[in-house]
């Protein structure tokens, strides 16, 4: 199943791409509670923010519970115009992501928006207070990038694992890492391709 554009015509607004993302994410969480022992693990799917202003989520939060509390190990997050094309939502992101990643989650965040705007990955790196090295370059409009949190010798380490994604081909799969270790595959060519064909969105269209 190649990569489609959701974000213009001939797919938009025909198929809203806020629906696909929504049906996206769901099948994503489902795929994980496939793979994942339950219990410990449970993934649940939120399109809602705690705050009033902030644009729609689509983020898969992999939970286990543990002497009654409900613990985030692991996140997925779909991005959205609103984070690329707006300095603030963007820097709001970034600083969400950071926090994932300071207390040891794992995040794995998926750029499919065609829109242009800035790079959510670059302001990441830039909270994380990493070399611009890190950065990708400015013809990466779209990506899949795994970012992994390492403890080690009383440091804090991130290790980054980078796609880029092109219109037109399939999908990667990528790792979510889990807090403790856990390294899950995650095949997004499968989940995506079930969700174009719920949405009769044949693998034989062009772009």
């Amino acid at each position: 199943m190649p990569l489609y554009d959701h974000f213009h015509p001939p797919l938009s607004p025909d198929r809203s791409w806020g629906s696909f993302l929504a049906r996206w994410t769901c099948a994503i969480g489902d795929s994980l509670n496939r793979s994942l022992p339950c219990p410990p693990y449970f993934t649940q799917i939120r399109t809602r923010s705690e705050f009033p202003d902030a644009p729609r989520l689509y983020t898969a939060e992999v939970t286990r519970s543990q002497d009654e509390q409900l613990l985030v190990d692991g996140v997925l997050e779909l991005i959205t115009p609103a984070i690329k094309e707006h300095e603030d939502h963007g820097d709001a992101f970034a600083s969400k992501i950071a926090a994932y990643l300071d207390v040891g989650i794992g995040v794995l965040i998926i750029d499919i928006v065609t829109n242009p705007g800035n790079c959510p990955h670059n302001a990441i790196v830039d909270r994380l207070d990493q070399l611009s090295t890190f950065d990708l370059p400015s013809d990466w409009s779209l990506s899949a990038i795994s970012y992994r949190p390492i403890f080690r010798d009383e440091s804090h380490h991130i290790e980054i694992w980078t796609e880029r994604l092109t219109l037109g081909q399939p999908l990667p799969t990528m790792p979510l890492f889990l807090r403790g270790g856990i390294c899950v595959p995650m095949d997004l060519e499968s989940t995506y391709a079930e969700v174009c064909d719920k949405f009769h969105i044949p693998s034989s269209s062009k772009d």
